[in-house]
């Protein structure tokens, strides 16, 4: 190909595959590498509490749920990565600040989950994420970013007995 011509498309289409196999491999051993290394690591004593023993829903399934899905998804990119939809799109620069902004809110709300706590963190990360996709109606941002983490905090804590970060809210005021 001669500098500055543009490659053809059948050539980007099998670029395009090859890489959605390699990707789709990578997210399908991160994934079970989550499920069959991380997991494990989840204590399981709540179990037993008081020499009972209880046997539902612990702090392991949405974790192995979450890591399965991803090794599903992996791998069916590693075996269908043409797909049904042309992703030419991703390649314009607003897709690659839109999967910037992803990565960053999803690293610092990962980094300041413990320090903010479960409410004030997914509220805030969710206002950011409204934002940051184009979102501009305040009472839209506001009312998912208080009603989601509310209902999700009722859903873990009171019905599944799980425990959430609580962070700036476990502070006596």
């Amino acid at each position: 190909m001669m500098a500055g011509a543009e490659a053809s498309p059948a050539t980007r289409h099998r670029t395009a595959s090859r890489v959605d196999r390699y990707v789709g491999a990578a997210v399908a051993v991160l994934g079970l590498a989550f499920v069959f290394v991380l997991v494990p690591t989840i204590p399981e004593d709540w179990r037993t509490a008081a020499g009972a023993e209880y046997y539902t829903v612990g702090p392991r399934l949405f974790p192995v749920l979450a890591g399965s899905f991803c090794a599903l998804m992996g791998a069916l990119l590693v075996l269908f990565p043409e797909g049904r939809n042309a992703l030419s799109g991703l390649a314009a620069p607003e897709s690659r600040r839109s999967v910037g902004w992803l990565l960053g809110l999803s690293v610092g709300y990962a980094a300041t989950l413990p320090s903010l706590g479960f409410l004030v963190g997914t509220a805030a990360v969710l206002a950011l994420f409204l934002l940051a996709f184009g979102e501009r109606r305040w009472w839209a941002i506001l009312l998912l970013a208080l009603s989601v983490p509310l209902i999700v905090e009722f859903a873990f804590v009171r019905l599944l007995l799980l425990e959430l970060p609580p962070g700036l809210l476990s502070i006596p005021w």
